[in-house]
């Protein structure tokens, strides 16, 4: 610890070292924006839900959502959540990519 003028210690100054010195063993921890707290990022995957999809749209509709009216295109598909009733529209790449049908 370091000495502050006073003779008391100053454990903030070694806690800042601890810190950088831990970060340098460990690159995965992070420094949040406000310069407070450190802690580690972990990788996590997100609990499938299922959800109701109608689509490739044959003409574009508005889609009442959680923040208000959207157009979806032609050819977009259109995902409802059954335990929220929230519905918005989605581009058939992305739907591709991140929606798999269940066969029942």
């Amino acid at each position: 610890m370091n000495e502050n003028t006073d003779g008391t210690q100053d454990t903030k100054a070694t806690n800042l070292r601890e810190v950088r010195a831990a970060a340098l063993r460990a690159p995965m921890l992070l420094r949040h924006l406000d310069g407070g707290m450190v802690m580690n990022e972990i990788a996590v995957r997100k609990k499938p839900i299922t959800v109701l999809a109608r689509g490739p749209l044959v003409e574009s509709e508005v889609v009442i959502t959680a923040h208000g009216r959207v157009r979806a295109e032609a050819g977009d598909y259109v995902i409802r959540d059954p335990n929220s009733n929230d519905t918005w529209p989605i581009k058939p790449d992305l739907f591709a990519a991140t929606y798999d049908p269940i066969e029942e």
